[in-house]
């Protein structure tokens, strides 16, 4: 049984033989001990040899709850006389006999030659008398024989029973509710067969649950749920958490190792070269103007990462970064300014360097976060499969819808936080662009904006599906492609920036503005996509417009969406 400690047992020896019945009992009795065990049956002899406490339903209404003894106490059991007798037996005079002893003595039923007389259990202490003078008056009496027990639990069922159908016939509409308050309220001091002592109950217990003690106990459920279902965890935290350490692990992008020798400066282009001149004997103004007028495109991403002695040197001639050094302003005085020109290309090349670094931590990003969405669904479309309707069956027990769908999005949005804290800590490690303080706090407000979007998303998304592996998939394809496919695209837009003008047109139309301006809008109704164009956003902020777009675009950025 997998050392269970809640077992469920619906009729476990129905249809047995006497001895597989005695067999089972006396397994479940040696297995009980630190561990709770709920059997239904309709065998009273059953529930009174292996229940600590024995719940009665009649009608599909609890009407009692006790233990054993506590019940038949309760509902006027105590002990049988059973009598046999004799022909010309008076019943009367019999009762009136045993009312000397036992006032509260009544007889049960009188059928042919037996008769059954109920007495208190109370007056256990004058049976001893009164069975003496009974068995010198049995002759008188006209009583073959006698026999006392105590009443069984079948007996009390039938009571309980006999109960609700009076109650019926006179109207009432709930079973025992009475019955059940008072034993609520009774001190159930006795002990029962067991030698178990039941304390008195002091609190008060109310018959409808509250909102929140109902989302407490649903958030329970839920967080134990998780914890037993090693799968779903392992999609929503550690998969994630994965894509996230290979984006701290995987180097920064170099274009250097596949572009062409063309696009780097070796010297400045002039006869001064060959004259062997120096940057001291050409003025400042002409160098200015020089490289204004060959428009070498070297520099319009800002200053270069790295040291002064070997970038800032204008002073020789053969340095690779000679042609950057006259053209960028850049001063000993700035040794290190961060920049995304480290390699010292020229404009395109340093756009592509910076655009390739700032997309790939914005895919590996989204991927990262594509899922989680897929395992919240598996868990929603898992409790409302028709095979289990775990969902429904909490709903007609009384649970509150609100208070589920709360204690849901409670329990999601702390395994969602999981990762946002975790994409906090490890991409600013990635030794990119997303460093300082305001882009890593944009970052964590960008993921944190994307779970609360894609949670309410999964919900959604659960109501189509009946199957939760078919829902986890098409989610977690749905999401892949929204984020990925769709960010790809945008950005081979941006990268290509293909010329879309028709030839009798006056408009200037290509792929980067139609994206911009249209596509753009439409992509960010996606979760996915709103991750990854923000997060590449970030990324590529210090990059001027003009750079990304084209000499055409207006070098003031418009308020950015995000």
């Amino acid at each position: 049984m997998g050392d269970s400690k809640l077992v469920f047992l619906d009729e476990p020896t129905s249809g047995m033989d006497p001895y597989s019945r005695r067999f089972t009992w006396n397994l479940l009795q040696r297995n009980r001990d630190d561990r709770v065990i709920v059997l239904t049956t309709h065998f009273m002899d059953e529930a009174d040899i292996l229940g600590d406490r024995i719940a009665i339903m009649a009608d599909g209404q609890l009407c009692c709850a006790g233990s054993s003894l506590f019940l038949k106490n309760r509902y006027g059991a105590g002990y049988n006389l059973t009598m046999i007798k004799a022909p010309g037996c008076d019943v009367e005079a019999v009762g009136a006999f045993l009312r000397n002893f036992v006032p509260e003595a009544k007889c049960l039923s009188n059928f042919g030659s037996e008769v059954v007389f109920q007495l208190p259990s109370t007056s256990s202490g004058v049976f001893s008398t009164m069975l003496q003078v009974l068995d010198d008056e049995k002759q008188n009496l006209r009583v073959i024989q006698y026999g006392v027990s105590v009443t069984t639990l079948e007996e009390v069922f039938l009571r309980i029973s006999q109960d609700r159908e009076e109650e019926a016939a006179m109207g009432v509409g709930a079973c025992g509710v009475k019955v059940v308050d008072q034993i609520r309220r009774t001190s159930a001091t006795s002990v029962n067969s067991r030698g178990t002592h039941w304390t008195p109950i002091t609190s008060e217990v109310t018959n409808r649950a509250t909102f929140w003690s109902q989302y407490s106990a649903l958030l329970t459920k839920r967080v134990r749920i998780t914890k037993r279902d090693k799968k779903n965890l392992l999609n929503a935290v550690c998969i994630p958490f994965l894509f996230l350490v290979i984006l701290v692990s995987l180097p920064e992008i170099n274009v250097t190792s596949f572009v062409t020798s063309g696009d780097y400066a070796t010297t400045l282009a002039s006869t001064s070269h060959q004259s062997q001149c120096s940057s001291a004997d050409i003025s400042s103004v002409y160098v200015s103007s020089y490289c204004d007028s060959y428009s070498f495109n070297y520099c319009d991403l800002g200053v270069i990462d790295c040291s002064a002695s070997t970038c800032c040197d204008k002073t020789n001639v053969e340095s690779p970064y000679y042609a950057c050094n006259m053209c960028d302003g850049t001063s000993p005085s700035d040794p290190v300014t961060p920049c995304y020109n480290k390699y010292c290309l020229d404009q395109d090349g340093a756009k592509l360097q910076a655009t390739l670094n700032a997309f790939l931590t914005s895919v590996v990003v989204t991927l990262a976060f594509a899922f989680v969405p897929a395992a919240i669904v598996a868990f929603i479309v898992r409790e409302k499969n028709p095979n289990q309707n775990a969902k429904s069956l909490q709903l007609i027990c009384g649970a509150n819808v609100s208070a589920y769908w709360l204690s849901t999005w409670t329990h999601d949005i702390v395994i969602m936080m999981v990762t946002v804290i975790a994409a906090m800590i490890l991409v600013p490690m990635s030794d990119r662009t997303l460093k300082n303080s305001m882009e890593v706090w944009g970052v964590v407000c960008l993921v944190g904006s994307h779970a609360l979007a894609v949670i309410p998303m999964a919900y959604l998304f659960s109501f189509k599906f009946k199957k939760y592996a078919v829902a986890q998939t098409s989610l977690l394809v749905f999401a892949l492609c929204t984020g990925g496919l769709l960010s790809i695209f945008s950005f081979l837009c941006r990268l290509i920036d293909f010329d879309l003008t028709p030839g009798n047109s006056t408009d200037n139309l290509t792929l980067s503005s139609l994206d911009r301006n249209y596509l753009r809008w439409i992509f960010l109704l996606f979760p996915g996509y709103s991750l990854n164009n923000g997060i590449y956003e970030i990324a590529t902020r210090k990059l001027s417009r003009s750079a990304l777009y084209g000499s055409n675009t207006d070098t003031i950025a418009p308020p950015s969406f995000f």
